[in-house]
């Protein structure tokens, strides 16, 4: 046997979780027990994420033994042989290969992978040498399922060329995007994830906004925040897709911190949703106009305002608007909930900073610490650089 390979452990999940993450593509054999697919998740993560190859290795073991005689069994068997070649131990891994072909179906996925490997310690063998134009074969049907509407048939095309080609970030958003269109919100998530930890894809702003998409549907809030928050700290070097980022995090904080059982009048609900429609499509000017039209004819919503207001914030500031989006802000204050209307008097405080008036600023700032709830991060920061500024502001007054 030759010595093992100088693998290299990627730093994330993206590497070899996507196709075995959730099973192989292509049964027969018996359905694996619950369970099956978990511990090869398991397995995947303490291998890639943790690097602990010995507690990887035991978790793909017991994957194989729940889930016996299919293409998942293979694909743990895969799996520990990469750990154990890592490990040292060449002539087991080989044999892990070896069973992980055998017991694949003839087209199986698994077996197609399982080839590969020992094609490195052994010549290839002849009927696998077109594995490289089976993996174009299987993107290009599953591209034509597609588009035919045949959803279902090409996500499993494209879960078997994954198998094959884990680190192909074009496919995953492929894959992604069939799932969201499926419904499988969860399963998107887990490829779109994939997807944006890779340079390709980790300052694209429109695959960011489908993941948070996917995350709203199933409920998480929290993380699809936690999404754009890190795109922000990324700081993305377009200010357009900074401000895009920003509204479209304001929108989720505005979701989550609505009052529960407060119902939106429906007329309104269709007004705020086309201007958030507008609005990515960057036609903010009418987006205002909108608004301006649901504040008028909801004088009791704060949302409305709310919304007028980061449209000047994020948008219109260089077209002279910041002061009016400060009056907008100002008028959301009334009928705000309270996080909301915290995070706004932190907004407030910082704008009136910018534009050097000092006493609105400490007025806002000193408001916002007399709440029992201050979301805002730094917010200690912000106080101080507010309190310096207004010091020698009035020390400046009082030498002229």
């Amino acid at each position: 046997m030759r010595m093992a390979r100088g693998r290299k452990i990627p730093a994330t999940l993206a590497a070899s979780a996507c196709a075995i993450a959730l099973a192989a593509a292509q049964p027969p054999g018996p359905s694996p027990p619950a369970g099956a697919g978990d511990l090869v998740l398991l397995g995947l993560y303490r291998e890639i994420g943790l690097g602990d190859l010995q507690a990887a290795i035991e978790a793909y073991r017991a994957a194989a033994a729940a889930a016996p005689g299919g293409d998942l069994e293979a694909a743990a068997h895969v799996r520990e042989g990469i750990c154990l070649e890592l490990l040292g131990r060449e002539e087991e891994a080989y044999e892990l290969y070896r069973r992980a072909a055998e017991i694949s179906p003839g087209s199986g996925a698994a077996r197609e992978r399982a080839i590969g490997e020992m094609a490195i310690f052994l010549p290839r063998p002849a009927p696998f040498q077109a594995g490289e134009r089976d993996l174009e074969a299987l993107i290009e049907e599953g591209n034509r399922l597609l588009a035919g509407g045949a959803l279902g048939e090409a996500k499993e095309r494209f879960r078997a060329a994954l198998f094959m080609n884990p680190d192909n970030h074009d496919l995953q958003v492929r894959m992604a995007s069939v799932c969201e269109r499926l419904g499988d919100h969860r399963e998107a998530v887990f490829y779109y994830n994939l997807a944006i930890n890779s340079e390709p894809y980790r300052s694209d702003f429109a695959t960011h906004g489908r993941l948070a998409e996917s995350y709203r549907a199933t409920g998480d809030y929290d993380a699809a925040m936690k999404l754009w928050q890190t795109f922000l700290g990324r700081g993305p070097r377009d200010p357009r897709a900074a401000g895009a980022a920003e509204f479209e995090l304001g929108l989720l904080r505005e979701q989550s911190e609505y009052p529960p059982g407060m119902e939106i009048p429906e007329r309104l609900g269709e007004m705020l949703d086309r201007g958030v429609h507008l609005t990515r499509l960057g036609r903010y000017r009418d987006a205002a106009a909108l608004y301006g039209s649901a504040a008028a004819e909801f004088p009791e919503s704060y949302l409305p305002h709310f919304r007028l207001g980061a449209l000047h914030d994020g948008f219109l500031r260089e077209e002279g608007a910041l002061r009016a989006g400060i009056r907008r802000y100002e008028s959301a204050l009334r009928g705000a909930p309270p996080v909301t209307a915290q995070r706004l008097r932190h907004r407030l405080a910082s704008l009136y900073e910018e534009l050097g008036e000092m006493e609105s600023a400490s007025y806002y700032i000193e408001q916002y610490f007399g709440g029992d709830i201050r979301p805002a991060g730094d917010d200690h920061v912000l106080r101080e650089r507010i309190r310096k500024k207004r010091m020698w502001h009035r020390i400046r007054r009082m030498r002229e």
